[in-house]
């Protein structure tokens, strides 16, 4: 049986940290033959207190400083935690110990769902040319000290490659499983059928206005189309402002499950989501998504064949991709029919842990 160290900021079983795929992994691994010892390196508040009130200055200049000394206090916590050497997989690079990874035990893996250098090109950042320079070599000097890194997709390993200079034979790219939504296989209307949104936080930065404004203009073409909106509460009236919209937040489990599966299109025009495991629990629910085209979502769509990729982020194009969704309701049934059978097939925490558990056979 192998042995394994799971690392990550927050308790890797707990289904909250990182949106459980921590723990979904350890859970896989496990079924599949692994010993996994979780390693949380969650700072005790006091200590995050005092790195919050330090005198660093200001700005993205003060994250950095912040950032780095973080990195070195959690190194040490790794340390003195994993005295028995065995493989670690790190959630991300804030784990992975400072300078050389041998001295530290072990060998050291990383689980990447993107890099730094992509976060910071998104509308949501504000780092200056020196800013985003110190922070791509924290993580530059990780990926290069790891003995291998996997990357969520393919996109992610192109930057890896291209941008970060590690070479292709380090990195093996693992996708992921599918989120707590069950596949559905029963009937539902497509022509007149309702769009759904659901976004727990991050509104604006997930499309939300984006596409309340794209809705206006679709409705004028197609008035029986609903749209859903799962969202914070403070949300709620712009969502009742705009017609055919309706507001939902906080449902019970099983409500949300059925907005899933009763939806003839998912659609979040997010301008930065490095992944979008909702958009895979869609599919599922045999419903073709709709979003920007960036990140990862043309790999999750196959190019389009099981969605909509919009090209620019405004209400104009978002509008013009809803409407032609909606041009051919036995075409979106059949784009969604085929997007749940190449998701299904295609992602498992299953598959994933067993690429991850050869390349650590392999090492």
């Amino acid at each position: 049986m192998q042995n394994i160290a799971f690392a990550s900021i927050g308790d890797p079983r707990d289904a909250r940290t990182w949106s459980g795929t921590p723990r979904n992994l350890i859970l896989a691994l496990e079924g599949a033959g692994c010993r996994v010892t979780e390693v949380d390196l969650q700072l005790p508040l006091v200590i995050r207190r005092l790195l919050k009130g330090l005198s660093l200055g200001t700005g993205m200049g003060s994250d950095y400083m912040r950032m780095r000394a973080t990195r070195r206090i959690v190194s040490a916590r790794h340390r003195l935690k994993s005295r028995q050497p065995k493989p670690t997989i790190h959630m991300g690079t804030l784990t992975v110990p400072v300078g050389s990874t041998r001295r530290s035990g072990g060998s050291h893996y990383i689980f990447i769902d993107s890099t730094f250098h992509l976060l910071s090109n998104n509308e949501f950042t504000g780092y200056d040319v020196l800013q985003k320079a110190r922070f791509d070599d924290l993580e530059r000097r990780s990926f290069h000290s790891a003995e291998h890194l996997f990357a969520i997709s393919e996109y992610v390993r192109e930057d890896l490659i291209g941008h970060y200079g590690v070479p292709p034979d380090r990195i093996t790219v693992v996708g992921t499983g599918r989120g707590k939504i069950t596949p559905y296989f029963g009937t539902k209307e497509y022509q007149d059928g309702s769009v759904l949104f659901v976004a727990k936080e991050r509104f604006e930065e997930k499309g939300g206005r984006l596409l309340l404004d794209a809705f206006r203009k679709l409705t004028s073409v197609y008035p029986r189309v609903k749209l859903i909106m799962v969202c914070e509460r403070k949300y709620q009236a712009l969502v009742e402002s705009v017609p055919n919209a309706m507001f939902k937040t906080s449902l019970p489990w099983e409500e949300l499950e059925s907005l899933f599966h009763q939806a003839a299109l998912f659609a979040m025009p997010a301008l930065h989501e490095p992944w979008g495991l909702v958009y895979l629990e869609a599919l599922a629910s045999r419903c073709a998504v709709l979003g920007l085209d960036r990140n990862a979502l043309a790999e999750i769509t196959g190019g389009g064949k099981y969605g909509f990729l919009v090209p620019q982020a405004t209400p104009a194009a978002i509008a013009d991709a809803l409407i032609h969704a909606f041009s051919d309701g036995e075409k979106l049934r059949s784009m969604a029919a085929a997007g749940q059978e190449h998701c299904l097939s295609t992602y498992s925490w299953a598959r994933t842990a067993a690429l991850i558990r050869q390349r650590l056979v392999d090492a």
